[in-house]
């Protein structure tokens, strides 16, 4: 009897925690993602694009015409430039490698 009590009670306390998890996970997962999708949505919105673009034209320029040669001031001027895509692949990918080393 005591064995079955026993497990009617970890059956209970597992559909407690399972209740829980299910009304956090995607409150956890909204708050991760509506976030990145704000991010998204404004980096890619054609103001802000034509101001990247801009700021990329004038850092190139500048560079051009205080000496810098016409090749190194392009390899300049594209490293200072913000790949979203990128930032993401290695947040995403650092969480992922985080995860598998503490399973």
């Amino acid at each position: 009897m005591v064995d079955i009590e026993k497990k009617v009670s970890e059956a209970e306390e597992v559909e407690r925690i399972l209740k829980v998890v299910s009304g956090e996970v995607p409150k956890l997962i909204e708050n991760i993602i509506k976030p990145l999708k704000d991010l998204l949505d404004e980096f890619y919105t054609p103001e802000s694009v034509r101001k990247r673009a801009e700021a990329f034209v004038v850092f190139y320029k500048t560079l051009v015409e205080n000496g810098v040669p016409e090749a190194e001031a392009l390899k300049l001027a594209r490293s200072q430039i913000l790949d979203i895509n990128m930032v993401l692949e290695r947040v995403f990918g650092s969480l992922s490698k985080y995860e598998v080393r503490h399973e």
